[in-house]
Parts: C-alpha cells; structure tokens; sequence
C-alpha cells in the first residue's frame, strides 16, 4: 500500500539578512506531526508534546485507557515500534551560523532521522537531546522522522547481556519505572516526544546556563556569585548585564573578551536589603526574578531569566546520644517538614498541565505543608512544579530516578545516567524550593532486606558486582555530580537509611516504616515506631464515588467487579483495606458506606502516625506521608485522588498539620495532653476541657493556661484512666485569648464500640458573592459528618467531629455553576 501522509509544512523565516544584529532565536517544533505503527503504511495526526496512547485515544483508534479494564486490552501499543515526522522549511538558514533541533524529552528508545541522515539514538527519556543539524538543513521540505522503539524489546536484548537478571528489568531502562506499573499504577509502556521539540539558532555568542551561588547575607547585603557557561562563534568584546527584571534595577555589568568556543565566566553581584525566602507556615516565599543580557555592540544578543529565592537550606545529619539526626535548617532555623510524597500526576504525561500542577501545589499549601519529595520511581518534574513550589514555599526533597531495584554497572549505562543527571541538576539547582538530592528509593533496603540475593539465585561473584554497581553509582557519581554542580545543595545517598525490620530505623536518618500495612500492624504502633524523620508510610483507601463513576459502569460499583479490581494494584489491598476496616468499624454492604469507612480508615490511621511524629520532636524532625496524589484513577494510598478530588485524609491532614494543635496519648494508665506549635514566639494559650456522656451531659469542665514554644512539645494536662468510660468521650478547645486555635475529640474506644446516637441536623445555606456559608448544628454528637454536595467544588471542612447544639460554619467555594444541595453522611446514622 502506498504510504500516505497528510504533510503540514512549518515554514520558518526571518526577513533581515543581516546576522550580526540578529540574537537567538527558539522556534517549536509542534505542529504538522503524523504518526503511525512501522507496521502500518497509513499516517494519523499528532499532537506533540505527547504519547502514543493519547494520539490513538484522540485518533478514535483506542478507547479511554483508564476505564472500566482496558489497561488490559491495550497492552499491545507498548510492544510495536512507532514512527512520528514532521516536515518544515526553513528559510532563515542563512541568517544565523548555527542551529540546534532541541528535544527536551524522547520517551525513550528513538531513532532521529534529519533529511534520511541518522543523527540521534536516544535511550532516555529524562535527558535533553540537542544536535547540531545546520550542516543538513535545507531552505524547504526538510524532513524529520522519529522510530520509537518498544521499550520491553530493547530492554530484553540488554538483559541477555548479563549472567544474572535484575530484580525488576527495568532497571535496564532510563525510563519511568512506573510506566512498568506499580502496586499504585497501571502499566502503560507510552512513547513519544514527550516534551518540547525545538529549534535553537545563534549567532556569535549565546548562554548556555547560569548557576547563582549565594555568598554572605545580612540584613543590608546578600552576595552571590553567578557562574555562566557561555558558547561563542566568533572573538571579540561582549559584556554580561545582571538586572531585576520587576524594578530594572542593575545589580552587575561586566565586560568580557570571548574566543570562539566554550567559556566559563563569573560575575559577583549584590542585592541591597534582601528579604528572605521561608517555606510555607514561616514567612514569606520572597522570590527576585533575575534577568541575564548576554550584549554585543549594545544589542542584546542572547538572555536568560532566572527566579532566585535568597535563603539557606541544609540537611542536618550529626551523631547524638540517641543515633544519627535527620533535620532540615532553613535560614538558621530548624524546621519540623510537614508533608508528603508526590508521584507522577498522569501516566501519560503531556497531558499534565501548568493548571494540573497549580491545583495540586494549592491543595499542599491548603494543607499546610511545607514540602513534598518528588519520588525516585517517577520523573524529574516539569519547570512548571518547581516554580509553583519556589511561589508557594513548598521544598522539595528531590530523588534521582531510581526505585526498588538494582542497576547495571557497564561504562554505558553509568554515562547515560551521569548525563541524565548533569541536565537536571543544572536545570533544578537555582530553585529556591529544592532542598534535598537523594540518590535513590529504597535500593539499599531492598538489597539489605528484600530476600532478593535467594529469590534470583545470586552467586558471590554476582552480588560483589551488584553491590559494586550500587557503591559507583549512589555513593560515587551521582554525589560527586551533585558537587560539581551544586555545591550548595545537600545529597543523601538512600532513602531509608535503614529498613523498617531494624533498630536504627528509628534511631539514624529517615525511616519509611510498613509495619502497618505490610506488616499488618494496628495502627496503635505509629505511638512508638517512630524514627528520626518519617520519609514514608502510609494506608490506602477507595476514592469517592463520583470519580469511581468516571471509570466505572453502574454495573460494576462493587469491590468484587472486575472493573474495581482493575483499579487496585496491590496484590492484597482490599483485603487489607477490609482487615483494617473491621478493626475499627462495622462492616457495611453498602458499596458507598464501605468507601466513606475506607476513607475514615485511612485518615484516622495515618493522622495517628502524624500526631506521634509531632509529639515526639525533636527527636523527630518530619513527616512526609506516603502518598499525596495519583497517576490515574485507582484505590490507592492518596489524599487527592486523580481528578482532583478529596479524600478524608486529606481534610484531617490539614488538621493534623496546623501549627498549633492538641495532641492526646494514653500510657501509663493515664490520658496525657500535649500542645504542639510550630510558632515563634514562644505563646501563651489556654486549654479548655469538657468531659462528655453520649446522652449530651455534660460530665466534667476544666481548663489550664500555660506557655508553648515551637523548640520542644509540651505536656499540658493529665487524666488518669479512671476517667475512661464506654459512655463518655472528652472535648479540647485550645486558643490564644482572640482567636481558637484547634479543637479535639478524644474516645475511650473505637469506633464500632461507640454508643452513637441518631443525630439530626439543622443546615441553613447562604450565598456570599461566589462562595456558600453553610450553617450546620446537630441535635447530638455526630461522628464524622460528611458534606455531600451535588456540585464540583471544595470544601473548608469535611468527615468532621461536632458537638451538638453548636453552629458550625464550613464554606464552598464551586467549581461550577448550580444550585446547591447537600446531602449528609455520619457514622452516627450509617447503620441505621
């Protein structure tokens, strides 16, 4: 059959001639692609950035991957090979000396052809690809064709490599690992030009990166060097400018004699009365955006922008008396992380948008955050994340992408990943967010702890070369890369230091503890498995019904379809879901009870583990929760899952993560009650105490007035157990004179042993220009009241405690357009 292709031409032209006046210029590379299997002679439109899975969905060839099973069905498009091409002209070729085709991501194995002239083999998706391709350029019809390979077919000769296998073969690959699927993901092996496709033309001079170092601060003058990398074609004067791109004011202008070739500059600049830049919950996120002018004969030539904050950040790793500290310092100041861990916001990933990542970055500050650790099992985010986490004072804990294996060793692989590196770390380093690079995710524990030296047959000879392969990688190349190129940046070779199975887990570095879950531990454990800084643990639950519906036929809302199964990778998740659920909670047939009960599972259990990490500081110096979004649609450990929506845990991490909050804990034969704060300074509050009976009697009040600093927790009431009955429940109201701080309940029993009595509600909705006030007050103690709301929005509270008799405020803000209607859920009336 002949091969057909609906040809879009890009046509690229410039109307001056004269190349010494013209600067650079970057033209994308984005229209006119079709695609097609190299099996196939029939080309389809593409949209790049993108997928192969997207273009086949928006080509009607495929259905939506994320329904019902089709995750399934269309495994295929992972294993053939695909071809994408483009055909442009280029009338400005003459006008400027060189010209680059930029491809800022390849998914992953892909053979570029420029004018049928082979000139790239890319075998990494994380890495930026620029080839110099103004020898081959043509005015008219040039040609580009791109051949991805199916990533397992190419992974698979790699394997047969070597005379061991890897524990997970994509370990081969430089590839997402969880693209492979995961025990939260779907498994869809995508290709594509993920990322922008670009052409980069200059003339005499251009600037390749910039890396700001920060020198001396005080309170009149912050110092920094800047260090250019620099490429020129020609020899001659230049001089660099440095300017505030808001206010124009000049901070540097140098003068400088390039010679053709590439060239290392610094320039040292000042910034008069600097104001810091703090995380979120400490001050403000104070950004300067900076300006470079590359300039000759007083034309701007070339510039770069770069969005500095003026701050310290270390790791704090130091021998004590108890084992091995773990603790960030920010401008001096020691700092309690509150936060979680972030994974990839979509499978197919061009279709994560600046939007998407301003929703989420909005929910971590809604939650109080102050940081997230970009996880090794997925990518190096876009610009985009980074930069709302620099605006918002999010850090970031950022792992190199490796994840739960071990890794090849041969002097290709190790360049590869040594190039992948030195483009991010240069991309990422003048982010006022980034905090942290760590090599990898859990690779020491898995090697130490997992079995897999018996599981795959390991001989002596393999394991000293594997754990050769670890040393040179984790604790060789990648710290050095980290400073060689940004010295002003901590590296922690592993995360854990050291597995949940041993002592030092809670007594050096940072912990990611599975008892509960895994181990099937009560949730009572996080009171005591504490470690030093809590990087990962964490519950799964069943998102809300709306986004089950979204993936999910009316026939098959039940645990038990294969749809639902589908959407759970965990090999035992909703049994460990239900064994959990019944700890705490009457079982329920009712398919969206079981969800609200799994939702309240999840956040009763993991707001535990906060509330332990918060009591125990400083011994504990963070918290970071696995996990806070999702790739796709799936009963997962998420807070928000993939459409955005809110889970329970999500409304009482907000809670949990407050800056001052009461926190109880029984041992001992006693009820102690401790204030924790994160602010300075030092506060005078006052606890308020009421001792309920279920019948809404009013048994016991009492109330202290004490001092609380934001350097230690403090203790601030003890009840003996004598107090505990089956029929009463304790309230807390803290505050600071003006203003409530927090309010608690706490309950002698569980959940299911509880005497709940029915409650009903009086509710009054007012509009206040866009948002709803919604005035709520029940008749008894309700139990975890839901807000269930006909539109799309959010709310400011939901899945809370209320006493009775009292009016409670929660307001909604929609994200559409409607009358609203409410409908309400507790735990009170659910078997009822």
């Amino acid at each position: 059959m002949k091969i057909f292709y609906s040809i879009f031409i890009i046509s690229l032209f410039l109307f001056s001639c004269n190349t010494e006046n013209k600067s650079r210029i970057k033209v994308e590379l984005n229209s006119g692609w079709n695609f097609k299997s190299t099996n196939d002679s029939i080309g389809l439109k593409a949209e790049v950035p993108g997928v192969i899975h997207l273009d086949l969905f928006n080509n009607n060839i495929i259905p939506d991957p994320f329904d019902s099973t089709n995750e399934q069905q269309l495994q295929w498009i992972g294993e053939q090979n695909w071809e994408y091409r483009c055909t442009f002209d280029m009338y400005n070729k003459d006008i400027y000396k060189n010209t680059d085709l930029v491809f800022d991501g390849l998914d992953t194995y892909a053979e570029v052809y420029l004018n049928d002239s082979l000139i790239l083999s890319a075998n990494n998706m994380y890495r930026q690809w620029r080839i110099d391709i103004k020898s081959i350029l043509k005015l008219e019809d040039n040609n580009l064709r791109i051949v991805f390979n199916a990533p397992e077919k190419v992974i698979d000769s790699l394997a047969a490599q070597l005379q061991y296998i890897l524990p997970q073969k994509r370990g081969f690959a430089r590839k997402a690992p969880y693209h492979f699927g995961w025990d939260w993901g779907a498994k869809f092996l995508s290709s594509g030009i993920w990322k922008r496709v670009y052409l980069d033309s200059w003339n005499n001079a251009k600037i390749n990166n910039v890396h700001i170092l920060q020198k001396e601060i005080d309170s009149l003058n912050a110092n920094f060097t800047a260090n250019l990398d620099l490429s020129s074609d020609v020899n001659g004067e230049f001089s660099i400018e440095i300017i505030n791109s808001k206010t124009l004011e000049i901070y540097s202008k140098q003068t400088l004699e390039l010679t053709k070739g590439k060239h290392y500059y610094s320039v040292d600049f000042n910034i008069k009365d600097p104001k810091l830049w703090w995380c979120n919950g400490m001050g403000e996120a104070h950004l300067y955006n900076l300006e470079f002018r590359l300039i000759k004969d007083k034309s701007n030539i070339d510039i770069q922008n770069e969005t500095i904050g003026i701050r310290s950040i270390e790791l704090v790793q130091e021998d004590d008396d108890i084992g091995k500290s773990f603790f960030f310092r920010l401008n001096g100041k020691e700092v309690f992380i509150k936060g979680a861990n972030f994974v990839p916001a979509d499978n197919f990933l061009p279709r994560v948008s600046k939007q998407t990542y301003k929703a989420l970055i909005d929910e971590a500050v809604w939650a109080n955050f102050n940081m997230l650790r970009v996880w090794g099992g997925g990518i190096y985010e876009s610009d985009d994340f980074y930069e709302l986490c620099d605006k918002n004072g999010i850090m970031v804990w950022q792992d190199f992408m490796f994840a739960c294996n071990m890794y090849p060793g041969d002097s290709a692989f190790m360049k590869n990943v040594e190039n992948e590196a030195k483009d991010n770390i240069i991309r990422l380093r003048n982010h006022a967010s980034l905090a942290l690079w760590c090599g990898n995710n859990e690779v020491d524990n898995g090697w130490k702890d997992w079995g897999w030296q018996k599981q795959l047959g390991y001989s002596k000879e393999d394991s000293i070369e594997l754990w050769s392969n670890y040393i040179a990688l984790f604790e060789d190349l990648l710290p050095n890369l980290v400073a060689k190129y940004d010295e002003q940046h901590s590296y922690h070779p592993s995360s854990p230091t050291y597995g949940w199975g041993h002592n030092e887990n809670f007594t050096h570095g940072d912990s990611h503890y599975w008892g509960v879950w895994w181990g099937h531990e009560p949730f009572d454990v996080f009171n005591t498995k504490v470690g030093r800084f809590m990087s990962e643990y964490g519950f799964q639950s069943i998102p809300n019904i709306k986004s089950i519906k979204e993936y999910t036929s009316k026939h098959e809302l039940s645990i038990s379809s294969p749809s639902m199964a589908a959407h759970q990778k965990h090999p035992t998740g909703y049994q460990t879901i239900d064994e959990y659920l019944k700890r705490e909670y009457k079982p329920t047939e009712n398919f969206e009870d079981y969800i609200y009960l799994s939702q309240l599972t999840q956040a009763e259990g993991i707001t535990t583990a906060i509330e332990a990490h918060r009591r125990n500081k400083p011994h504990c110096m963070g918290t970071l929760y696995w996990q806070f979004n999702d790739a796709w649609p799936v009963s997962s450990w998420s807070a928000i899952d993939y459409y955005g929506r809110r889970k329970a845990l999500h409304y009482f991490v907000k809670e949990a993560y407050k800056p001052t909050i009461i926190s109880c804990e029984e041992k001992n034969d006693s009820l102690y009650v401790y204030a924790i704060s994160e602010i300075e300074p030092p506060q005078s509050l006052k606890l308020n105490i009421v001792h309920y009976g279920f019948d809404n009697k009013t048994l016991l009040t009492d109330s202290i007035e004490f001092v609380v600093s934001n350097t230690q927790n403090t203790m601030v009431y003890k009840l003996s157990n004598d107090i505990k009955s089956s029929e009463s429940f304790l309230y807390f109201e803290l505050n600071n004179g003006a203003t409530s701080l927090d309010e608690g309940f706490y309950y002698f029993q569980k959940p299911k042993e509880m005497p709940l009595r029915k409650v009903g509600f009086d509710i009054n909705i007012e509009k206040k220009g866009s948002i709803y006030i919604i005035n709520l007050q029940a008749n008894a103690l309700a139990k975890n009241v839901e807000l269930i709301t006909n539109l799309e929005g959010k709310l400011s509270e939901n899945y809370f405690d209320m006493l009775p008799n009292k009016t409670k405020k929660i307001a909604f803000i929609p994200s559409e357009k409607g009358s609203l209607t409410i409908n309400i859920k507790t735990l009170n009336n659910l078997y009822r």
